[in-house]
């Protein structure tokens, strides 16, 4: 594992809000951290098609009104295919549709959210998608957001917000609960995969430190805490998986506390990364000596 020396921005942020088992019994201190794991999905097609279901959270009525889902990804492209990154959508169209973030194929990094109600396919839904060749081989940190306070989903890549989007003719008030509640949400795939088997692929690549949470995090915390293994009872956060499992198991555990593990499926697996984690290193600084002289940048 590689370290690149770096200061950060530091932010401080309310932790206050906790429920639940906390610490979570499968996530020991001595897990905590990046230890140079990360979940690896290598096979996108097919029965043996690698991702991951989330065990036990529900979207059960109209409450979840925002909600960020970010991760670092190393993905791989599959020209001309939509890769699923993560979500909870489909099978059948809008039945079970509520949110998607995907790789279409322009190779577009979209974030969609199901409009309620009226059953229209694409037209009622809220899109984003931003331009992301240069995601492809290489690590970076992506977060997909929804507001229904305003009707926007947004996308960030390394703390910074791309693009945006609303529909003004149906706009999204709160992410609509599945017809089928027995549906998981998935992590490099969609329930949804089966209804275009030729067009659409499971996730290829790495991820690492996912997390899903029920408030929409600011773009500051977004890129002071990205590279932060964080505590895991911080305000809103749903479930977060630091993927620091060994190769011999296959659940994710749920550093929360509230038991949403994650279950690997087809053989995916967490071993070693080549992820650079930089060091932070915060001081506090009392005095900067340095000899004044004049020159064309200075005086």
């Amino acid at each position: 594992m590689k370290y690149i020396f770096t200061f950060l921005c530091v932010a401080l942020f309310s932790t206050m809000y906790v429920y639940g088992q906390f610490p979570a019994s499968c996530d020991p201190q001595s897990a905590r951290g990046c230890i140079g794991n990360s979940l690896q999905l290598t096979v996108s097609n097919g029965k043996g098609a690698h991702y991951v279901d989330v065990n036990g959270y529900r979207i059960k009525d109209k409450s979840q009104t925002m909600m960020t889902f970010e991760a670092w990804i190393k993905p791989q492209r599959q020209a001309g295919k939509i890769q699923f990154i993560a979500g909870l959508w489909g099978p059948a169209n809008d039945n079970n549709d509520v949110w998607r973030l995907y790789f279409d194929q322009s190779d577009n990094l979209v974030i969609e959210v199901n409009g309620d109600g009226t059953k229209l396919g694409a037209n009622d839904n809220t899109i984003a998608r931003y331009p992301a060749m240069g995601l492809y081989g290489s690590w970076n940190h992506i977060a997909a957001q929804f507001d229904g306070n305003t009707g926007l989903v947004l996308l960030y890549i390394n703390g910074t917000q791309v693009v945006s989007g609303r529909n003004d003719t149906y706009p999204a008030q709160y992410l609509r609960p599945p017809e089928n509640q027995s549906l998981p949400m998935q992590i490099g795939s969609t329930n949804g995969l089966s209804d275009n088997e030729n067009l659409f692929r499971t996730f290829k690549g790495e991820m690492d430190e996912i997390r899903y949470w029920r408030r929409i995090l600011p773009q500051t915390e977004l890129e002071c805490e990205r590279y932060k293994s964080r505590a895991g009872n911080e305000a809103g956060m749903i479930f977060y998986y630091r993927c620091n499992e060994n190769n011999s198991t296959f659940t994710l555990c749920d550093a929360t506390g509230k038991n949403y593990t994650g279950n690997m499926r087809s053989g995916a697996v967490c071993d070693k990364t080549d992820r650079d984690i930089p060091l932070t290193i915060i001081t506090s600084v009392q005095r900067i000596e340095e000899d004044v002289q004049c020159d064309d940048k200075r005086t």
